[in-house]
């Protein structure tokens, strides 16, 4: 580094540019010089000074050239992107082309240019007949005053934004404290001496904070925190903790008094709604008034206060909290002026940070307090619901038929077996009974076999029916039970020789050999097979069930429906119910759907399997019949049923099961498992539910215990779900699995109008009929029977029929999807209440709860535009109806036991 400009020994041929290439060669020095300093400071930054940095980098305005009342030059003063590194080193790094023009201005001979030049990137004037003694030419330049500009801002940077840190934290715990003092109603908690105390413990813990922020800072920068740093921190961290309680409440004051002022309120909330006031109570009132809530008016008076009270906290806090720093940092009040007007110029511009913050904290903490006297209102209401259970039962079949459609029958009759469609599925149907009447099977079996056999016959679409019927907890214990028959033991179409020539033909002779009859269902009937020494079940079509039969009874069903109801809207209803429904079941005829149902469940899969198909059976372009891999473990209606026998005589049961135990060891021991089987179960359903992945997920849409498998992984020692019979499956997408999330936050919360939306919006409705009148008629109706009506929402079942009740009576269909839905919820319902029964365990609602949230995560993580716009109005419910959406949820989960009332069978007599 040059020391002197002397150039005596550096130019001996006196050059004539000898002084201006000495100049260049000192700063370029100086440059160097500037760029270190510069880098150490840099380095000295802890994680707060980086902050800071990083603010008044991308956050920053330059006040340069600007106006007063520019808002960039009032923003700069506070946030100066020209004192942040990004501009500095830019600053820098520019220095080398300045000394470049130079340089070329020294080698053309235009020493005037060179002089004037020199003064702009120095500030200095040149003499080039006397260039000694100066040893940093960019000393007390613009560059270097950026430079010294940088250190500073960071000093007061790191500073303020530590005093507001202090300061909020601070506050936040003299708002909870203060929230403990509003809570003691008539002791007088609210006093001065109890508000003072608070207030000197803010101080304290302001004190504490600053220091923490500041020491870890310099730790982390590599600097030393000494003494003296360390008193000064305490001392205007003490500060900042005491003003923060005194300015918000100052500036609440000014708040309320702007909103007395423009005609406006503000609210009581939190304990203070429950507690009394008192004289000593209004000593300390005006340190109490942060974050108060302002209602009435318009938005735009009610900002007006809001913005007071928040400029009062910013200005005042910001005035008094630099004044005592100026004052410690000099030991003097000389200047201190200055400083006052300098920390209200910044407090206001901080104000949405300074005065916001504490607002926010304020109405948070008030906020809390309010949700806590509203989750104890909340429950205190749910546990006089409990007590009060609707009535659920049907006394009487009659009670399941529509008096008028009888009455229009018997008025109509000529003209109803007049109509075509109708004569036709009569005919079809007496062929049908005749057959039967014929049928050896049918004069041996018992009373309710034989009425079990006549159900059949009148249709696939009425055994369906029959068969959803026989979930209702409601009906006589006889016809549920011989309802529920027809859901998995109905009459097979096929005697086993008969189905070995249907496989022979459809996959070759010989290839599977059919070993016995697993079971038969309204539309299929399965098979044990043996294929290459492995088991397999093979699935057909029954025998005369066809896509003719069905469209053949829709066809009936739907000219019946417009003779026995006489008003249209009725008649129309029950069309478009009728031809939703057997659209469904047309599905089902053709087993390539299926077989493709069972690959997109599989697919991502983690909680449970699906039995695979090996190859479908076509004719006539239509899958018939499908080889699917045999499906381990044992079926959970057997489990259940075994259950049943354990719980009532162990000994019995290992008698009974001896070998299905041997088959499957681990059911030698239930105490070991059985408690796990609903958990098990709701989590493979959850997974279909409740998480996304990639292009979407595929439920199950009739998950009972005849479609579920059991088994005891060997390699997890843990239950493991496998479905079968996936005909009814459904594809949903990843925006419509959110549209589930928030359906499920709407039941659990009692969002009437958040279900009707979803349900009406895709639903089908009557021609004319407005979407939003009926979403308004169905949230009504909801609160009206359900959600607002003090009643124990804890029977599911319950809550579906008045659900299913309303859609009836407003005459809306539900689309496809949201029908496979319903059904499938309703379902899985009645599944872990069937496995609650005989095992004794219900999964917790915790459980379900953070499947939920593992959801929503996985649904944010994939889309969180989408998902906030979906979700949020399921949140602002329950933000904007506390105490009703808590209390619905306590309904649901509160552990409390409630005594459901028995229904008494009806007695039935069978047809000899």
């Amino acid at each position: 580094m040059i020391e002197s400009l002397d150039i005596t020994g550096l130019y001996p041929f006196q050059s004539p540019n000898g002084p201006k290439i000495a100049i260049i060669a000192q700063l370029r020095n100086s440059k160097e010089e500037l760029a270190r300093r510069f880098e150490e400071e840099k380095s000295r930054q802890g994680w707060l000074g980086n902050v800071w940095d990083w603010t008044k980098n991308n956050l920053g305005t330059s006040g340069e050239d600007k106006e007063w009342y520019d808002p960039r030059k009032w923003w700069s003063v506070l946030v100066n992107r020209d004192a942040g590194s990004n501009k500095v080193g830019k600053d820098i790094a520019g220095i080398d082309a300045k000394i470049a023009e130079l340089e070329q201005l020294a080698n053309s001979g235009n020493d005037a240019a060179f002089v004037k030049k020199y003064k702009e990137l120095t500030g200095k004037e040149l003499n080039l007949n006397d260039i000694s003694g100066e040893k940093n030419l960019l000393e007390g330049s613009k560059v270097d005053e950026r430079v010294n500009n940088y250190s500073e801002s960071q000093e007061i940077g790191v500073d303020v934004i530590a005093d507001i840190g202090s300061g909020l934290f601070s506050f936040g715990c003299y708002a909870v404290a203060a929230a403990g003092i509003l809570a003691a109603p008539v002791t007088g908690g609210a006093s001065l001496a109890v508000t003072g105390a608070a207030i000197a413990g803010a101080g304290v813990i302001g004190s504490g904070v600053k220091t923490v922020i500041k020491g870890t800072d310099a730790i982390s920068g590599g600097r030393e925190y000494t003494s003296d740093d360390l008193l000064y921190d305490a001392s205007t961290g003490f500060i900042s903790g005491v003003l923060a309680p005194i300015t918000a409440g100052i500036g609440g004051v000014i708040g309320k008094t702007v909103a007395s002022r423009l005609g406006i309120e503000v609210a009581k909330e939190g304990t203070a709604r429950l507690a009394t006031s008192s004289a000593k109570s209004a000593i300390a009132r005006p340190f109490l008034n942060f974050g108060q809530r302002y209602v009435g008016g318009t938005a735009t008076k009610r900002a007006a206060a809001v913005t007071a009270e928040m400029a009062v906290d910013g200005t005042i806090g910001g005035s008094l909290d630099n004044t005592a720093r100026h004052v410690i940092r000099t030991g003097g009040f000389e200047g201190a002026g200055k400083a006052f007007v300098h920390g209200a110029i910044g407090g206001a511009i901080l104000a949405p940070v300074i005065g916001g913050g504490m607002r926010g904290i304020g109405r948070a903490v008030k906020s809390a307090e309010d949700l806590g006297v509203d989750i104890v209102v909340a429950r205190d209401l749910a546990r006089q619901d409990l007590q009060n259970i609707p009535e659920t039962g049907t006394k009487s079949l009659l009670d399941m038929v529509d008096a008028k459609a009888v009455e229009s029958i018997i008025k109509n009759a000529d003209e109803i077996t007049s109509d075509k469609s109708i004569r036709t599925f009569l005919g079809s149907l007496a062929g049908r009974l005749n057959k039967r009447g014929q049928d050896v099977k049918y004069y041996l079996s018992d009373q309710e076999t034989r009425l079990q056999m006549i159900l059949e016959d009148t249709g696939i679409g009425p055994s369906k029916i029959i068969q959803t019927l026989s979930s209702d907890s409601s009906l006589p214990k006889t016809v549920k039970d011989m309802f529920a028959r027809l859901r998995s033991s109905t009459t097979p179409s096929r005697s086993l020789r008969e189905a070995q020539g249907l496989a022979d033909e459809l996959y070759g002779p010989g290839k599977y050999i059919l070993q016995r009859r697993l079971g038969s269902a309204t539309i299929g009937e399965a098979y044990l097979a043996d294929f290459n020494r492995q088991k397999v079940v093979i699935k057909m079509i029954k025998e005369d069930v066809t896509p003719e039969r069905l469209i053949e009874e829709r066809d009936a069903f739907i000219a019946a429906a417009r003779h026995f109801y006489n008003d249209p809207k009725e008649a129309d209803f029950q069309v478009r119910t009728i031809e939703s429904m057997y659209k469904g079941w047309m599905e089902e005829l053709d087993l390539n759907i299926e077989a493709q149902g069972a690959r997109n469940l599989a697919a991502g899969a983690k909680r449970f399997d699906v039995a695979q198909p090996i190859e479908v059976g076509n004719r006539a372009g239509r899958g018939i019949s499908v080889v699917y891999e045999m499906a381990p473990g044992i079926e959970m209606d057997k489990l259940i049923k075994m259950l049943k026998v354990y719980k009532e005589n162990p000994q019995e049961y290992f008698e009974r099961f001896k070998d299905r135990i041997a088959r499957h060891e681990w059911l030698a021991e239930p105490e070991k498992w059985m408690k796990d089987l609903p958990s098990t179960y709701a989590r493979a359903e959850n997974e279909q539910f409740m998480f996304t992945s990639k292009g979407g997920r595929t439920i199950h849409g009739d998950p009972h215990a005849g479609n579920v498998f059991i088994n005891l992984d060997p390699k997890t020692n843990k239950l493991r779900v496998t479905y079968i019979d996936t005909g009814l499956t459904m594809q949903r997408t990843n925006k419509e699995i959110v549209n589930d999330l928030a359906m499920s936050f709407n039941i659990m919360t009692g969002n009437s109008r958040g279900i009707a939306r979803q349900l009406v919006e895709n639903a089908d409705i009557s021609a004319g009929t407005s979407r939003e009148e009926l979403i308004n008629k169905f949230a009504s109706l909801l609160d009206e029977r359900l959600f607002k009506a003090g009643i124990n929402l804890k029977d599911s079942q319950y809550n579906g029929k008045v659900i299913n009740s309303i859609l009836n009576e407003l005459g809306i269909v539900s689309s496809s999807k949201d029908g496979v839905m319903i059904k499938a919820a309703i379902q899985r319902i009645l599944t872990l209440n069937e496995l609650k029964e005989v095992t004794g365990s219900l999964i917790n609602p915790k459980d379900n709860l953070l499947d939920l949230s593992r959801g929503l995560r996985g649904a944010f993580l994939r889309d969180p535009v989408a998902t906030t716009r979906t979700v949020l109005p399921a949140f602002k419910y329950i933000g904007n109806n506390r105490v009703d959406a808590f209390r619905t949820l306590f309904q649901i989960f509160y552990k409390e036991p409630v005594q459901v009332p028995e229904i008494s069978p009806l007695p039935l007599e069978l047809p000899a």
